[in-house]
């Protein structure tokens, strides 16, 4: 794995012992673990807010965790951990210091107005988005997708915004049987993950969501038809797979399953290293959904 520090240069495979790259459909969509062998060098550059690049497309990743580990027997032996996010949205994974509130405008607004410096390709109108003193920008743009029934991904640096009835009709990037992966099918826990909504419109009238099939009820005030039955609409995990390491893969693409689209939640790209450098493991790890409606 390609690890560039913010002083340009590369850290070398052989410090790292652990990184963990995920890619997910979230307003902060990619994320990084990573453990590496101690020098002083090093403990002066994975520091917080500090940026990272990762990959061959150069992702700038800021640090928000860094804990140094030193062995008081012998201490020239130790590790950094550490934990970075997209740095184009680190933002707005702080607490407010003010309240925001947006009538009709676009996600991307909403984001630059939170704090994040990046553009969104494929934006769309908000009618009213509020986050206040205390509150996490972050689940409160989370909210927002959810009642669009969209997701955020990362492309090219930017952020992507998809419909889940879009992100479905994708074609695949690649195909492979259904023996390839590890099924995972609970009805019952479906029935539990994924509630309808209903709301009250101004004559107070109860209007209700998606009630097709039997679910806990949640109540959301002041929200439309159409966004009650959006909440609804989700993506439920159906199978998991591994593959060899490949970073090309990320949340947000298409893997068909024999005949079946299911689109990536998560992609987690690992690289390990055994004690002394001795071997170690390189793999992608996929999680896989279909839309629940």
């Amino acid at each position: 794995m390609l690890i560039q520090l913010s002083n340009n240069a590369l850290i070398p495979t052989n410090y790292i012992l652990s990184a963990t790259l995920r890619t997910d459909l979230v307003p902060i969509p990619v994320s990084l673990e990573l453990q590496v062998r101690h020098n002083d060098d090093l403990e002066k550059e994975l520091v917080e807010e500090k940026i990272l690049y990762v990959t061959g497309e150069a992702i700038p990743l800021q640090i928000i965790k860094s804990q140094v580990k030193k062995s008081p027997q012998i201490p020239d032996r130790g590790t950094i951990d550490i934990t970075a996010i997209f740095a184009p949205c680190a933002a707005i994974g702080y607490r407010r210091q003010k309240a925001v509130i947006l009538k009709n405008n676009s996600l991307g607004a909403i984001y630059k107005a939170c704090g994040a410096k990046i553009s969104i390709k494929n934006d769309f109108t908000v009618p009213l988005f509020v986050s206040f003193l205390g509150q996490l920008p972050s689940e409160m743009i989370a909210r927002v997708l959810q009642e669009e029934s969209a997701i955020v991904r990362v492309k090219s640096k930017q952020l992507d915004c998809v419909r889940l009835a879009d992100l479905m009709t994708q074609p695949p990037r690649l195909t492979v049987p259904s023996s390839a992966a590890e099924q995972i099918a609970s009805g019952f826990l479906e029935r539990h993950l994924v509630p309808s909504f209903y709301s009250t419109d101004d004559s107070r009238t109860i209007t209700k969501g998606n009630t097709s099939k039997v679910r806990t009820m949640q109540y959301t005030p002041r929200h439309s038809d159409r966004a009650i039955n959006n909440m609804t609409s989700a993506l439920i995990t159906k199978y998991e797979m591994s593959l060899g390491y490949n970073d090309k893969f990320n949340a947000g693409d298409v893997i068909a399953i024999g005949d079946k689209p299911m689109a990536i939640i998560t992609a987690a790209h690992v690289f390990e290293t055994e004690a002394d450098n001795e071997g170690g493991n390189q793999y992608t790890r996929l999680w896989l959904g279909e839309l629940e409606k």
